[in-house]
């Protein structure tokens, strides 16, 4: 028989000289470890950081969770590089999650993009266990959603034309079916049908069985 892996919960989050964000992630998601990504750029900077982990631990270590602060060394290189190495990183660790929710509020807004950048280029499998946590800055709101809703999917125009007509019509919320996409687009029947199954087969739109009908899903939004 196999031995069943059982995969942590991790929160991986960017962190600078506040460590609110990161505590309000760590104590709504409970995980089995955090990850703090904090930029080295020079020891004065790095020591506020420091400060701001220790409090963290001390935190994290009330809730019986591991914490480790990931030092990220800046040498002013493009936000490509510092992508292509945070993606490594990132890589190792939902390799390793069963879920991981990557809070990207505090710290430098370089190492956000960069982070967000780094996760996006994922592979998809990976990405399908990640969730982005963002939180206001100055506004009470913490929007979560998982990031595979927000990667962009290579598609071919008359697809990307059907995915756009499924959004308009989840706005009224209604749903179609290949006969009103194939007289919306003009295009044959068969064709919308085909692109209607690509979709779904993608997680971009939706069926519902009992009236033969589709519609977008969240994934669609950005790739419409």
């Amino acid at each position: 028989m196999g031995v069943t892996v059982e995969r942590q919960r991790l929160v991986v989050a960017t962190l600078g000289f506040d460590e609110r964000f990161a505590l309000r992630a760590l104590t709504e998601h409970r995980p089995d470890r955090l990850y703090a990504l904090a930029l080295y750029t020079d020891e004065s900077s790095w020591s506020r950081v420091s400060r701001a982990f220790s409090q963290l631990r001390l935190f994290a270590e009330q809730l019986g969770v591991g914490a480790e602060l990931v030092r990220i060394d800046y040498r002013g290189e493009r936000i490509s590089v510092l992508a292509g190495r945070l993606k490594a990183l990132l890589e190792s660790y939902a390799e390793s999650s069963g879920e991981l929710v990557l809070a990207l509020t505090g710290g430098p807004r370089l190492l956000v993009v960069a982070a967000l950048v780094a996760a996006l280029s994922l592979p998809e499998r990976l990405v399908e266990r990640m969730v982005l946590r963002l939180e206001g800055e100055g506004f009470d709101v913490v929007a979560e959603e998982q990031l595979a809703n927000l990667r962009y999917v290579e598609l071919d125009p008359t697809a990307r034309r059907v995915l756009g007509l499924l959004v308009e019509v989840r706005r009224e919320g209604r749903w179609v079916g290949p006969t009103e996409v194939s007289e919306r687009l003009g295009i044959p029947k068969s064709t919308a049908y085909k692109k209607l199954q690509e979709l779904v087969a993608r997680g971009l739109a939706e069926y519902d069985q009992r009236s033969r009908r589709y519609t977008a899903t969240e994934r669609a939004y950005v790739n419409a």
